[in-house]
């Protein structure tokens, strides 16, 4: 993945499941905002790569909690943050606000 679709304040919270991804060979399609949170999509391991029983289940899980805490942090800063009602939403915290608390 070379692009970047998700602002700075989220980098802490992707990066180690990127990291992960490498580490288990796991594909990342993309990641982007959407709703206002992040969206991961990815794919296992190519044929041929085994992974130790209950790594799928462990990755799917920390892809959903990550989606899920997006939701809670700040894009742009990190900082706790709340989904906004602009256009498109967003999840901003009272500083980079840009419209009013869904």
């Amino acid at each position: 993945m070379t692009d970047k679709y998700y602002g700075p304040g989220w980098d802490p919270l992707i990066s180690p499941l990127l990291a992960l991804a490498e580490r288990w060979n796991v594909k990342i399609n993309d990641v982007m905002t959407n709703y206002g949170g992040l969206r991961i999509s990815w794919q296992p391991p190519d044929v041929g790569y085994d992974l130790e029983p209950g790594q799928l289940e462990q990755f799917r899980t920390a892809a959903l909690a990550v989606e899920t805490l997006s939701t809670l942090i700040c894009d742009q800063c990190g900082q706790p943050g709340r989904l906004r009602d602009t256009s498109p939403a967003q999840t901003r915290c009272d500083k980079h606000a840009e419209g009013p608390t869904l």
